[in-house]
């Protein structure tokens, strides 16, 4: 089984790494069980996913899916592929506050720059 977790709120970027994971695990004679596609990762920041709250209640129960179904030697049923692939947040939110993190990160590195306005704002 393989799982793949990208930054960015859609999963369509971590889909696209399955067929390589699936590919190499034939290439090294293991049995492809599924896998699931996680996008908007960059939100969970390391924490353990109990600590998340709501956030990440869909993604829980993917992987509880999954763990379940590869234990009774089954593979990753569509419906955890599903859930997994659930946006953590609406993505004008997570663009939002990846902007906002982004300016805070700036302001504690010492630059100051407006993130509401022009770069060629000459305020």
């Amino acid at each position: 089984m393989g799982v793949a977790n990208c930054g960015f709120p859609e999963p369509e970027q971590a889909r696209l790494a399955l067929p390589v994971l699936r590919e190499a695990a034939a290439e090294m004679g293991m049995v492809w069980a599924g896998g699931l596609a996680i996008g908007g990762g960059e939100a969970i920041r390391g924490r353990p996913l109990e600590t998340t709250g709501g956030m990440t209640t869909a993604l829980r129960k993917a992987l509880d899916l999954a763990a379940e179904a590869l234990s009774q030697g089954g593979s990753v049923p569509q419906g955890a592929a599903v859930a997994a692939a659930r946006a953590f947040l609406p993505p004008a939110l997570y663009r939002m506050a990846g902007s906002l993190g982004q300016w805070w990160q700036a302001r504690l590195g010492g630059f100051r720059c407006g993130i509401w306005r022009h770069a060629s704002s000459t305020r």
